[in-house]
């Protein structure tokens, strides 16, 4: 990560830097070290004029005057952009962090930045946020300042947060635990993991593993005792994809795709209500083979290769989006009309999508308006999909569910939330529930 800091003295800029060994980095994060290494070591030069305030040629900036280069440019999400002394560099203390990913918890939220930080807001009742601060919640984002790893991506489930560290760890935080890492038990690269209210998995190029509350054989290695380390999931190989639900989990193999644990409501997606110790192949005749998994608490939806999303399990608040109110023992699809969808996120009894426009969708549990529809204020259950109301001119490329609110990403790398703010959750300033989406501060 690089760190500029700028003096004004007598129209000049006296620019001081220092670099850290961070290796971990991000799209948004690759752009900005680029303009800097590209700029800064390789067109250096004498310029008499640099100072006035004028982009000339020759020069990168000057003063104020970066041409058409902005903090949003350069992946923040806003704040004013200038120049450094030699005019061939730029000073970003002013920018705005964007958000490069986000994800909703029970009653929080935390992201990533495109400065190589993790951020977070809501409750810390139990230690969510990673601060050392003594506070029991945030009403806006602050710095996970307890967090000494660098994290590049951050999912939640109930109260606990976990990023990835490297290639083969993740560090998790949160249910009253201060960070720590898991590495992935053959020591190889993760291909996919999450987490959940109570337990959480990971998939690497040679196995799957599973580790926390087994109550209902959710950790798949054909047993019902809790593990505080990973097991491996039995039956299943090559794994590209794994999503854990409230009490079972669903993966993407090459072969197909497999759910284990609670079954009750339909969750296993092989036609019964049977609960299974161990993976079972869901009944993907009528849908095809599902990617981009998303799970609630007894419900998952994915997304098929024509970019239609069909759902399964439990469907109490509407939360398959099928338009009725019955459970699903398998994929049952879900109309949008006409959309095309790119991205899932569900939690609880909510669901909702992105689609390829950048456009977001819910359905689902809407007691704490997470459908971000002002005029649906009131309605408690809405059994099909409907267009969230977007901000004038804010499209979305990433959407996240978490237990009564949910957050968006903008293109811009800004970020959106609605619904409940008992905590602070929706990153806002103030506690108060927001119907549609309100910029994050």
């Amino acid at each position: 990560m690089r760190v500029i800091i700028i003096f004004l003295m007598s129209l000049s800029f006296l620019v001081v830097s220092c670099d850290d060994d961070s290796s971990n980095s991000n799209n948004s994060t690759n752009t900005i070290n680029n303009v800097y290494n590209n700029t800064t070591l390789n067109n250096t030069t004498n310029n008499s004029d640099c100072g006035n305030f004028t982009l000339e040629e020759g020069e990168l900036c000057d003063g104020f005057d970066t041409g058409e280069v902005t903090c949003e440019s350069l992946g923040f999400r806003g704040g004013e952009l200038v120049c450094g002394f030699d005019c061939q560099s730029y000073n970003t203390d002013s920018c705005v962090p964007g958000f490069t990913t986000i994800a909703a918890g029970e009653n929080h939220t935390c992201g990533t930045t495109s400065t190589e930080e993790v951020m977070c807001w809501g409750s810390n009742m139990d230690e969510e946020l990673a601060t050392t601060s003594d506070i029991s919640e945030s009403k806006e984002p602050i710095v996970a300042t307890n967090l000494i790893y660098d994290l590049y991506d951050v999912k939640s489930g109930g109260v606990r947060n976990c990023g990835s560290a490297s290639s083969n760890s993740i560090v998790c935080w949160g249910d009253d635990e201060i960070p720590f890492e898991i590495t992935s038990p053959d020591e190889s690269a993760i291909v996919s993991w999450d987490v959940g209210a109570a337990h959480a998995c990971m998939a690497t190029a040679s196995g799957v593993w599973c580790w926390g509350n087994n109550a209902d054989g959710q950790l798949g290695n054909d047993s019902t005792m809790d593990s505080d380390t990973p097991v491996e999931v039995q039956s299943i190989t090559e794994v590209t994809e794994i999503v854990v639900g409230g009490y079972f989990t669903c993966a993407v193999s090459t072969s197909g795709n497999y759910c284990w644990g609670h079954g009750s409501n339909g969750e296993m997606g092989n036609g019964t209500v049977n609960d299974s110790r161990t993976p079972v192949l869901v009944d993907t005749s009528e849908s095809g083979k599902l990617t981009n998994l998303a799970a609630g608490d007894s419900h998952v939806c994915g997304i098929n290769a024509s970019s239609e999303v069909y759902c399964w399990g439990s469907n109490s608040s509407g939360q398959t989006g099928t338009g009725d109110s019955v459970d699903h023992s398998t994929p049952a699809f879900v109309e949008f009309d006409g959309a095309l969808i790119e991205s899932l996120s569900a939690d609880k009894d909510t669901s909702c999508a992105v689609d390829t426009t950048g456009f977001g969708w819910c359905w689902g549990y809407n007691y704490f308006d997470q459908m971000g529809v002002g005029e649906l204020h009131g309605t408690t259950e809405v059994n099909s999909p409907v267009g969230v109301a977007m901000p004038d001119s804010v499209l979305f490329t990433a959407i996240t569910v978490g237990g009564y609110h949910v957050c968006g990403i903008s293109e811009n790398n800004g970020a959106w939330c609605w619904g409940n703010n008992d905590f602070g959750q929706l990153g806002i300033g103030t506690t108060s529930a927001a119907y549609e989406p309100r910029e994050v501060q």
